[in-house]
């Protein structure tokens, strides 16, 4: 293999905990500020304002930076979004990716609240000016809440989409259609907004939408015949590889977006452990063009491009990496490896066709083709 590249995906930082020997009172502060955010999440207007009555502080923060009115805001919660700006609650605030509560209430399209929001900042000068660098924001103030309202309804599908897939694009959640329909760029894109519309649990089986796959299962003597020894050996020392990189880094890399697996640094594959499953997967515009953010059963997944991205159009692999969606671009024989609970996803293919290996490693699990073969270490 040319290279390989570790996506490492880990728990949100909860450093800002409160620490063993924290007062009472900021205990209860604790608590009380920990039920406001629970109240604005959920709607709970009444609630809320009970809570800031006895002292609840409308900018307190969670671990991801998130205030009240982000809560607010990412739900659609209009009376709250007032209820918390009456009570001191700063619109400019940003959480750990840099977003406003205004982004979130743009990127879920509540626009009622976005309109409250820009009626708050003002429509002069550098509050415009930040709205608009990450939302894409202009205009006025009815022009803007205008075009996020009815932004998704308004883009008609790509042409050529097979059947079967023409359904599930238009039930798609607008963020993740914009990434893996529209082509859009995944900086565009806000993860949490991706985070918010899936419905799927983290792990699933590697079929996540119903639809056809195309693809071929090998055996283990095939796998070796299509790549040959070396680079199978060099495989399946991947995922150890990784584990070893997340034990030395004290485990998975800060910033994440989902929480580590139960198991942690320690239930990923040693190095030399063969895969229980292999096989081809084809990509291509008017059979299988995408497929949808999952995370995989296995334990931990090799992904090897078997042509250059630029060979094919689209069909770009994308993950949920340091809080926001990223494109991995690879060239033939270039390998990534992550653990299960990698959100994960395969954009558009508008042209050609893709092809890639997929690998799936988890300590006891076996699979009768895989049991006849043994990657050295």
């Amino acid at each position: 293999m040319p290279s390989s590249t570790a996506l490492a995906h880990g728990a949100p930082d909860r450093s800002n905990a409160a620490s063993g020997d924290a007062s009472s009172d900021d205990s209860e502060d604790d608590d009380i500020d920990a039920l406001l955010m629970q109240a604005c999440s959920a709607g709970s207007e009444d609630v809320a304002s009970t809570l800031l009555r006895h002292g609840a502080s409308a900018s307190t923060r969670d671990e991801h930076a998130l205030c009240p009115l982000h809560h607010a805001a990412w739900n659609g919660h209009t009376g709250i979004a007032r209820l918390l700006l009456s009570h001191g609650a700063d619109w400019r605030a940003r959480d750990r990716r840099g977003a406003t509560a205004a982004h979130l209430a743009a990127q879920f399209r509540h626009a009622d609240v976005l309109a409250l929001l820009l009626e708050a900042a003002g429509e002069v000068g550098g509050a415009k000016a930040l709205l608009q660098s990450r939302c894409g924001l202009g205009r006025s103030v009815q022009d803007t809440v205008a075009d996020f309202a009815t932004a998704g309804a308004a883009r008609p599908l790509p042409e050529g989409i097979p059947p079967g897939f023409t359904d599930q694009a238009s039930a798609l959640a607008w963020p993740i259609r914009r990434l893996l329909v529209d082509g859009d760029a995944p900086e565009a894109v806000s993860a949490a907004a991706v985070l918010k519309a899936m419905r799927l649990p983290w792990r699933q089986p590697d079929s996540v939408d119903g639809l056809a796959d195309h693809q071929v299962d090998l055996t283990a003597a095939q796998l070796e015949a299509l790549v040959g020894r070396p680079a199978l050996e060099a495989l399946c020392r991947l995922p150890g590889a990784l584990a070893a990189q997340m034990a030395a880094a004290g485990g998975p890399a800060e910033g994440g977006l989902t929480e580590a697996s139960p198991g942690g640094v320690s239930s990923l594959p040693s190095a030399g452990e063969r895969p229980y499953r292999t096989f081809v997967r084809r990509f291509t515009p008017a059979e299988r063009p995408w497929f949808t953010f999952h995370g995989d059963t296995a334990t931990a997944t090799v992904n090897v491009a078997l042509a250059d991205d630029g060979s094919h159009g689209g069909g770009r692999l994308l993950a949920m990496l340091g809080g926001r969606v990223q494109r991995i671009d690879r060239a033939m024989g270039e390998a990534t490896v992550h653990p299960s609970e990698l959100l994960h996803a395969v954009s558009r293919t508008t042209r050609g066709t893709r092809y890639s290996l997929v690998l799936f490693f988890g300590r006891g699990q076996r699979s009768q083709d895989s049991c006849d073969t043994t990657c050295e270490q």
